[in-house]
């Protein structure tokens, strides 16, 4: 009776060993080596929606800035990799303000709230973005994001202004030249669209090649917008996901659906960054940071596949 009591306690001894043993590995792993990885994914979609001659787009979004994991250093050193993949034109998809815990939303996200070496890190963040337009022809594109607008819409909107980097927000851009004739529209981001629908897409002229850049994929919803390309960020790919059961906490809609960076839904189709940063803890699992390239080209049917091509470690 007692050796048997003996050896219950071992196996009981031993299981919580390596229980902690497991969760320290995790703990890592989550929190040092996956948010120090880079993936270029890479997404090549047809559409019968882009009639023009086939296009890269570089989509890099939700950078998250901070001096622990994404430091403007990794931003700049980001920029020259997207500009080693050669894209035509760069999509620069929101959520540019870092902030763990309790300053990932308000009121202590708000740019009042903050101290001044954190407003300029958010500042130089942007700036950093900005400059990418000098890595593709067509130039870089931003838009908003929620925890932009949670930190200063209007800060946001000046820093971007600093750049030679298009900042959308409600806004068309036509872009034109000896190869490609296509429209670009910026949605602004919304608490709720469903009160608030954005109806500047809806003023494209008819029958133009247009691409709808959108932080939110929730943009996606066939009530809401009816984009048939969409680009967007803010997901991060539920940012930790476990095996079997995926992300146990997601921040919207087609969080699953757009784990291998896109969604096609009848003719339509809906690409979706995991983002670089990070945002409540300065952890991923399962879900590198990412920088994706699209190969976009006109098609008889919607259709998309895509892969790693590339992991880099510890760009700083």
């Amino acid at each position: 009776m007692q050796n048997r009591t003996f050896k219950k306690q071992r196996l009981l001894k031993n299981l919580f060993l390596i229980t902690v043993a497991i969760a320290m590995i995790a703990a890592v792993f989550a929190f040092i080596i996956e948010p120090s990885r880079t993936i270029v994914r890479e997404v090549d979609v047809e559409s019968p929606y882009w009639h023009g001659a086939p296009i890269k787009i570089a989509l890099i979004s939700d950078v998250h800035v901070d001096n622990l994991q994404v430091p403007v250093s990794r931003i700049e050193k980001t920029g020259k990799l997207i500009q080693s993949l050669s894209p035509d034109i760069i999509f620069i998809g929101g959520d540019y303000a870092g902030g763990y815990l309790l300053k990932t939303r308000m009121p202590k996200a708000a740019f009042e709230n903050r101290s001044k070496d954190e407003n300029n890190l958010e500042i130089a963040a942007m700036h950093a973005l900005g400059d990418y337009n000098k890595y593709a022809p067509l130039g870089a594109v931003a838009i908003m994001g929620n925890h932009d607008r949670w930190w200063s819409a209007a800060q946001t909107r000046k820093a971007f202004a600093q750049t030679k980097a298009t900042f959308l927000e409600d806004k068309l851009l036509h872009i034109k030249n000896d190869k490609y004739d296509f429209w670009i529209c910026g949605v602004g981001d919304r608490n709720n669209w469903r009160n608030e629908e954005p109806q500047v897409c809806e003023t494209a002229p008819s029958g133009v090649d247009l691409l709808t850049f959108v932080h939110n994929p929730a943009y996606f919803i066939p009530y809401i917008g009816q984009a048939k390309i969409q680009f967007s960020g803010h997901l991060h790919g539920g940012q930790i996901r476990f095996p079997i059961i995926g992300a146990p906490r997601t921040s919207g809609p087609y969080t699953e659906e757009t784990i291998k960076g896109y969604m096609v839904a009848g003719d339509r189709v809906l690409v979706v960054s995991s983002g670089l940063g990070m945002v409540g803890l300065p952890a991923r699992f399962n879900v590198p940071p990412e920088v994706m390239i699209i190969n976009l080209k006109s098609g008889s049917k919607t259709a998309a596949s895509s892969k790693i091509i590339q992991n880099h470690w510890f760009i700083r």
